[in-house]
């Protein structure tokens, strides 16, 4: 079967030429589609739910597919607590002047 004859793969590649038309006029110089369906199913585990309840959300058939999200998501929140502190107690120590 030749492949501009699969009715599929002409949806498909139509999709991707929209979408990256539609990428390019936002001013977003790369990205994928399954970077949007990244950002949800990490935003939902944000937001409460359930790792399992996204997993079967997601379609995933494996568990750890899910939980790489979470524990990335879990990561970068415990990078942005951490760095957060640590510029309150630079900003709430006195200046030292080199003249004093």
């Amino acid at each position: 079967m030749q492949c501009s004859s699969n009715p599929r793969l002409k949806v498909i590649n139509n999709f991707r030429s929209q979408f990256n038309a539609i990428r390019r006029q936002a001013g977003i110089a790369e990205g994928r589609f399954h970077d949007l369906r990244s950002t949800a199913l990490t935003n939902w585990i944000e937001m409460g739910l359930k790792e399992y309840e996204v997993m079967r959300l997601a379609g995933h058939a494996k568990f750890e597919t899910t939980h790489r999200l979470a524990v990335a998501d879990d990561l970068a929140d415990r990078a942005r607590r951490a760095s957060d502190a640590a510029l309150g107690q630079v900003l709430a120590r006195p200046p030292k002047w080199p003249w004093k």
